[in-house]
Formats: C-alpha cells, sequence, structure tokens
C-alpha cells in the first residue's frame, strides 16, 4: 500500500508540474545579442525553436534553427532554415525559392542562388525577446517548478 501512495503522490506532482503557472518574475530576458528575432519596419524574423523546450537540441548542435518572417500583422510570409551564424551576422535560407537572407545588426541582404553577395533588403536590427519558457526555469535561475 505505501508503495502505491508514493506512485500517487508521484503522478500528481508531475502533472501540477505540467500546468505550472508561469510568473513574470520568472522570465528571462534574452538580449539582442541572443539573436533570436529580428526586427524592421514591415515585419520581423523571429526564430521557431530558439526557446523553450527545442531549444536543448538547437543548442546542442543536433537540430538546426528555423526562422519565420511575419508581417507587421503577425501574418507568415516565409520560413527558413539557420545555415550559420558568425559574430553578429547570420544567414537563413529558404531551399525551395533558392535564397538566402543576410541578418546584421543594422540591415537585412538577399541573395539569390548564384549571386555572390547580398543586396540590402531592410534596415532593422536584433532585439530583445521575453523567454517565459519552462527551459528558461531549467537552464536559468528559477525553482519555480518544485513539488
Amino acid at each position: 500500500m505505501p508503495l502505491f501512495v508514493l506512485a500517487a503522490m508521484l503522478t500528481v506532482c508531475m502533472a501540477g508540474s505540467l500546468f505550472a503557472v508561469v510568473h513574470a518574475k520568472d522570465c528571462v530576458t534574452r538580449g539582442p545579442n541572443s539573436m533570436i528575432a529580428w526586427k524592421y519596419e514591415g515585419g520581423s524574423f523571429q526564430c521557431d525553436n530558439c526557446i523553450g523546450a527545442h531549444a536543448v537540441g538547437v543548442n546542442s548542435g543536433t537540430v538546426r534553427r528555423r526562422w519565420t518572417e511575419y508581417d507587421k500583422d503577425r501574418n507568415i510570409l516565409n520560413s527558413f532554415v539557420e545555415e550559420h551564424r558568425e559574430g553578429k551576422k547570420l544567414v537563413l535560407h529558404d531551399e525551395s525559392r533558392g535564397m538566402s537572407i543576410l541578418l546584421r545588426s543594422d540591415l537585412s541582404g538577399i541573395r539569390t542562388e548564384g549571386e555572390q553577395t547580398f543586396r540590402q533588403l531592410y534596415s532593422g536590427a536584433f532585439i530583445s525577446v521575453v523567454d517565459c519558457t519552462l527551459t528558461a526555469f531549467v537552464l536559468g535561475k528559477s525553482t519555480a517548478l518544485k513539488c
């Protein structure tokens, strides 16, 4: 009987942590240097799997970063895979359209297959993002998930 009670308590504890309440004080700000969101006048580029549960695979190098471009009304425009990042710039690629996007701290550029250089596309910048995912708690400072 005690083993059953322990199993029941463990189940309740685990189920409760799946629906944990997130408080603003537990959120972490990811600054522009994290390069996970880039904003321009007409919209933004945002990394879909750079924070949260998927970030573990991305940070270990086993999963490629996926990006989405949104217009200013949050409608999806395009999807990309990150080719590489170096210093304060990164390159996104859209295989289906045969094009690459360069995101830097001050502007973006576009290049189609066969082109050697990027042409300026938008003026913009990497921006800060607030991360309120459970992974932020595990990797950061929070102990809110104690049961």
